[in-house]
């Protein structure tokens, strides 16, 4: 067995402050049904917000997200784009033969992704003759 992962990455600007990105995350979670809890052991799933001085960008990864399609991906990305206007990316592993990146700026307009391998018969279609 291989390694499986889905999570964001989020493009930093000027206009991005942490504190709103971790008030929209916690206002998604809590629309989605579930409460912040002050020990981690009492929890059904963990979300972690990552951001580095010395980065572009800042990472989310929960045991929530699982992107199984485009649809899903961009379920997960467009809200994030539409409201901070900068590139983000929805990134997928599965079992280590299947990988995804979908990119999205809900600005500039940009929708692109690229897959590596095969997901049991559910690459993502192509879009373009490109």
């Amino acid at each position: 067995m291989g390694m499986s992962f889905a999570n964001l990455h989020i493009r930093k600007t000027a206009d991005l402050h942490i504190s709103d990105l971790t008030e929209m995350l916690k206002q998604e979670m809590h629309d989605k049904g579930y409460v912040s809890l002050d020990r981690d052991e009492d929890s059904d799933i963990c979300v972690l917000l990552y951001h580095a001085a010395d980065s572009q960008w800042i990472a989310i990864a929960s045991d929530s997200f699982q992107f199984s399609n485009a649809e899903d991906t961009r379920a997960a990305a467009e809200p994030y784009a539409a409201r901070f206007g900068t590139d983000v990316i929805a990134a997928a592993c599965f079992d280590s033969d299947y990988l995804m990146l979908h990119l999205l700026n809900s600005a500039d307009k940009n929708d692109g992704w690229i897959n590596v391998g095969d997901n049991y018969g559910m690459p993502f279609p192509r879009r373009t003759s490109l």
